[in-house]
């Protein structure tokens, strides 16, 4: 069975919501009300006519003639809803009366070539709107003579010389093409030969096998050379070349290429970088639509296809929102990117979904609606992307989120035009925690990169200038990261070593939070102090904090604005509640707490962006282990969502027992949810209730837990490093379970996954 849409299907669609994400790539301007206006059902039957005339009576081929269709009315469906949109009253005769005699746009450098701007994508996204205007029913410019004599000319200038390609190939290749070959549908059949064969040409830098450059097209530029191969066979009236371009792309929904979607539903782009969000959230709407453009032809994607791509959707991208974000540690360099990881980016990829015939489509129309409602909490419980070193803890109400770094998984990426400039530390156990999902939106310009949540770090006087504004992303130097889940709990666990700076790090999750432990750190060579940040968010409130131990008046504390400082005759137990999260740290660290404005620019994150300063109130909490730590740890527990007096309770009454927090090993004991959880750098035993009850592993680098659940128990275990083939685990729960189990870890793409088997 072939999974496609219909002709009339593909019309509504289009009108309901084809070009939403479409238009952010472009970066027109438009917004994003002007679209929702154009949902209007009385639309989807005046522009169903127009979307099934022929425009190129030389596509005889009916599933030619078809997708054809099917892209005028993606196309269409970009803009132009009832009420003409502003773009239409000012910007197109504002770039009308920049144009000159000549045809080319005064405001705009044709030479320049080697800067992250281009003027020839200013140029053709500027005659795409022209064209869309007088190509579309319903607008003030529909057939308009005028608007239309200002593209073609604006064409016919640009076809009249020859230009230096830009310095980036994907300018060329990609960012040209795609709106090249949109022109040519919409008005090509009106352009002088030399100029359609000129347009064409550049269009035809866009082939997914013959592009220039011969970079891979993998994961999302496979995509997009995909698309424009698509086009140029309608354009070109030649079926073999979308049977080529379908053909590659399958090959893209078949799991484990170097790029793309990965075994356990994570994404890669430029190398192992984790990148669902971005350019994985890129590729879930556009195979949506190439879903839609070769609907209901013979070059339709099959069942195979179509199930792989809806399990990338509804168990792997549904994992990353947590109501109106997308994750941020799967974003890459796009954090660089102001409304970078809004949750409903997603939105159309789960309603093109909803439309197409197959197994799956209940549960896409689900998506589509909860999505639209910015509620979404996504999918709840807990999920390790091994492939990836990533973890995810969701709950209804609140979600936090550990990206690491192994000798198998890269960093962030900045591009060769200065687009995310501090990516380094992205990986290093960043730690975010979402309620509403604004906690962190549009903060990159103003946070301290160096002070990352969850990192552990030399905090140098400024961050390191990039060489040459292009940073390479970089492997890991160890392989004992990554984790265990049981689907509903589970933690993380990275051994991290940058340059001479080491820790043992853990993350444990439970029903109410989060316990994280750090161990054996060391730094010889530090000559700023090292920190270790517990979190770093939009202050939304004052800080509340006090200590249990606390002898003075009041024995809470608030701090409005400023920064306190907790050592010495302080150090101890300390709580703190900020924005409706409880912190409570352990031990006799130095605590520093801040609560007041930071500045920064988005031009410190991408070249090609503004130096305007931004500024806001920062909540910051972080660990200082001083300019020489050696053998030092933390131990702190996160509670989202809890009330003041619940949080003192804690801090006085811990609703956990730390087992073990050292070089070789850590583990936690959460007595009331009957959950013993421990990451063993070494063989050993982790020992609780006085030394009566144990756990113990024959092999070094596991992580394993056991979790009661109803009247059974459960052993979850992994092997982090991905190598370990086999462990034999032995237990006594005094009173509870006792025995021992040798348990053969999975191999191959499957390495680093969890076991989990009942012990009682």
């Amino acid at each position: 069975m072939q999974y496609c849409l219909s002709s009339p299907i593909s019309i509504f669609l289009a009108l309901r919501c084809g070009g939403r994400f479409l238009i952010q790539f472009w970066g027109l301007g438009f917004r994003r009300k002007c679209l929702k206006h154009f949902c209007g059902g009385l639309f989807s039957v005046l522009f169903s006519v127009a979307f099934y005339s022929p425009v190129n009576a030389s596509v005889t081929d009916p599933a030619l003639a078809l997708i054809r269709n099917h892209f005028l009315a993606d196309i269409r469906s970009t803009g132009l809803p009832t009420a003409a949109p502003s773009w239409t009253l000012s910007e197109v005769e504002q770039w009308m009366n920049l144009e000159k005699a000549d045809g080319s746009f005064s405001d705009i450098d044709y030479v320049t070539h080697d800067q992250p701007s281009w003027g020839h994508l200013d140029m053709i996204s500027r005659v795409f709107i022209f064209a869309l205007a007088t190509e579309t029913p319903g607008n003030p410019y529909y057939k308009n003579k005028k608007v239309l004599d200002h593209a073609k000319l604006a064409i016919h200038y640009w076809a009249s010389h020859t230009w230096p390609p830009h310095k980036n190939w994907w300018h060329n290749e990609i960012g040209f093409p795609l709106r090249s070959y949109k022109v040519l549908l919409l008005i090509g059949d009106q352009l002088t030969p030399f100029d359609r064969a000129q347009l064409l040409k550049a269009t035809e830098k866009g082939h997914i096998l013959n592009h220039p450059s011969q970079f891979p097209a993998d994961g999302q530029n496979l995509l997009w050379f995909g698309q424009i191969t698509i086009a140029l066979g309608v354009l070109e009236n030649d079926p073999s070349l979308v049977a080529l371009s379908v053909n590659e792309i399958s090959k893209s929904l078949e799991l484990g290429n170097p790029i793309g979607i990965q075994e356990d539903l994570s994404f890669f782009q430029h190398d192992q970088v984790f990148y669902n969000g971005g350019y994985g959230l890129q590729y879930s709407v556009d195979e949506a639509l190439l879903f839609r453009l070769v609907g209901g032809t013979p070059y339709a994607f099959n069942e195979a296809h179509y199930n792989a791509f809806s399990q990338y959707i509804l168990d792997g991208q549904l994992w990353l929102i947590h109501k109106r974000t997308f994750e941020y540690s799967a974003l890459g360099r796009y954090y660089a990117r102001s409304g970078a990881g809004e949750s409903e980016q997603l939105t159309p990829a789960c309603e093109v979904m909803a439309l197409v015939p197959g197994p799956h489509q209940s549960e896409f129309r689900e998506c589509a609606k909860n999505l639209s409602l910015s509620l979404f909490p996504g999918k709840i419980g807990n999920r390790l992307f091994w492939k990836s070193d990533f973890m995810t803890d969701n709950h209804s109400d609140y979600s936090i989120s550990v990206k690491m770094r192994s000798n198998r998984v890269m960093n962030s990426d900045t591009s060769p035009l200065g687009e995310g400039l501090k990516s380094e530390n992205l990986s290093d156990g960043v730690t975010y925690f979402y309620r509403t999902g604004l906690e962190y939106r549009d903060i990159f310009p103003v946070l301290d990169f160096l002070r990352l949540p969850g990192t552990t770090e030399e905090h140098l006087d400024a961050y390191p200038k990039v060489p040459g504004n292009n940073f390479h992303n970089t492997y890991g130097p160890t392989s004992f990261v990554g984790g265990v889940s049981d689907g509903t709990t589970g933690f993380s666990v990275m051994e991290y070593v940058r340059e001479d700076l080491s820790a043992n790090k853990t993350w444990f999750f439970h029903s109410g939070g989060m316990v994280a432990l750090g161990g054996y750190i060391e730094c010889d060579t530090c000559v700023k102090p090292v920190l270790t940040s517990i979190n770093q968010e939009w202050s939304n409130s004052p800080v509340l904090y006090g200590s249990p131990n606390s002898k003075s008046e009041p024995p809470i504390s608030r701090l409005d604005t400023g920064a306190a400082t907790l050592d010495g005759p302080l150090a101890g137990t300390h709580w703190f509640l900020a924005n409706d999260v409880g912190y409570v740290s352990l031990g006799n660290h130095k605590l520093v707490v801040q609560n007041q404005d930071q500045e920064g620019s988005w031009n410190e994150l991408a070249e090609s962006l503004p130096t305007t300063p931004v500024h806001g109130k920062v909540f910051s909490l972080w660990i200082d282990h001083g300019t020489h730590p050696t053998s030092s740890d933390y131990a702190y527990a996160v509670y989202p969502g809890v009330k003041l007096d619940e949080l003192i309770h804690l801090a006085e009454n811990p609703d956990f027992q730390i087992l073990e927090n050292d070089y070789y090993r850590q583990g936690v004991y959460f007595p009331m949810e009957g959950l013993i959880q421990g990451a063993f750098y070494w063989a050993g035993s982790l020992t609780w209730d006085e030394g009566n009850s144990w756990l113990n592993v024959s092999a070094m680098q596991i992580a394993a837990q056991i979790r009661k659940i109803g009247n059974d128990y459960f052993l979850s275990i992994s092997s982090p490093n991905q190598t370990t083939k086999e462990v034999t685990v032995s237990w006594n729960w005094t009173g509870k379970t006792q025995g021992q189990k040798t348990i053969l870890f999975p191999e191959g793409e499957k390495a680093g996954t969890t076991v989990t088997v009942k012990i009682n």
